[in-house]
């Protein structure tokens, strides 16, 4: 009983201690991150995107979430830049959500959720501090996935079927916006929908009509 909770303590000790590295990290990365916000100037898709958000961009060329895109977004560069790293980081949160919430209900392990949600975002940030922090494709593909899968993972074993098929619907809607970024996202949307397939036979119409709906609903906008 005594070796027990000896072992026990050490293993919260160890824990604490990987905690706060992992704390240390994400404070440095995040240092570096936020030091180079108002370095620089990319000439490719940052330029691009701020034309079309100051609607310089011809209309043939002008896609529809650029509107829903200025119900938000300022038209100074900074502002931009801390907004998409906001985004970024809020979809690595609900994203370690869906991932904890998958593991715990799902394959019956528990993750430490605080280690789960640093260890998302150092690994994201990580690959913007050899450069300077810019929104881009990538950027907003990464928002888009993290998002859209962390509310996928949340789906999984709700109270109810009606909850499933809301953080579905959500799921949807948020994955509608891929193919506006880029069309060759278009195959990641195919891949969730035999992922649903295979998820549950019983249920997986419900799940389908969630799923679509969301994702008709963004391109209705």
């Amino acid at each position: 009983m005594i070796n027990n909770m000896s072992d026990y303590i050490n293993e919260k000790a160890g824990l604490k201690w990987i905690t706060v590295f992992f704390a240390v990290v994400l404070l440095v990365v995040m240092g570096i991150i936020i030091w180079s916000l108002n370095k620089g100037f990319d000439f490719s898709d940052e330029a691009w995107y701020l034309l079309h958000l100051k609607g310089k961009i011809s209309p043939v060329f002008y896609l529809s979430w650029f509107y829903i895109a200025q119900l938000f977004y300022p038209q100074d560069i900074i502002s931009i830049r801390i907004i998409t790293l906001s985004l970024l980081i809020v979809g690595n949160v609900v994203f370690s959500f869906g991932i904890y919430h998958f593991f715990k209900h799902k394959l019956n392990n528990k993750l430490h959720l605080v280690n789960t949600i640093v260890l998302s975002i150092i690994g994201q940030l990580m690959f913007f501090v050899p450069n300077v922090f810019t929104p881009s494709y990538l950027t907003f593909n990464i928002i888009i996935i993290t998002l859209g899968m962390g509310f996928y993972l949340l789906s999984f074993h709700r109270a109810n079927r009606c909850s499933e098929n809301i953080f579905l619907f959500i799921s949807g809607f948020i994955f509608g916006l891929l193919p506006f970024i880029m069309i060759t996202n278009s195959p990641f949307i195919l891949l969730l929908l035999i992922f649903i397939f295979l998820r549950d036979r019983t249920h997986k119409t419900y799940h389908y009509i969630s799923f679509i709906a969301g994702g008709l609903s963004t391109i209705a906008l």
